[in-house]
């Protein structure tokens, strides 16, 4: 859970929906309440989840996706060193309707400031 440091409220969360110790590999999820959309919170916590996975858990790879036109959500992952790395056409079903869904990456040894 992500909490707002000044007032202990829950804002959202992120987590490892699935984890590959064999490939050193895991995928990156998160979701945030409306009300603090904008405000820095889900990219500050990608980032610290993001050193913590390559630097204490050992995972090398990292991967996260976003609906195609979801350009908020892009900008989290790039602002944490996530590279978008493709499309995958009409992968995602959401009320009965197709999406496309953007795949980013990111390794422990690609260059982030």
């Amino acid at each position: 859970m992500v909490r707002e440091s000044r007032t202990g409220a829950i804002v959202g969360c992120i987590r490892l929906n699935s984890i590959s110790r064999q490939a050193s590999f895991a995928v990156v999820g998160y979701e945030y309440d409306k009300r603090y959309w904008g405000k820095g919170y889900a990219t500050e916590a990608l980032i610290a989840v993001t050193n913590h996975c390559h630097k204490n858990m050992l995972l090398y790879r990292l991967e996260a996706w976003t609906l195609a036109g979801n350009e908020a959500s892009d900008r989290i992952l790039q602002k944490a060193g996530f590279r978008l790395e493709g499309t995958q056409r009409q992968k995602m079903i959401l009320r009965g309707q197709h999406f496309d869904q953007r795949l980013f990456g990111r390794l422990a040894d690609d260059h982030f400031a």
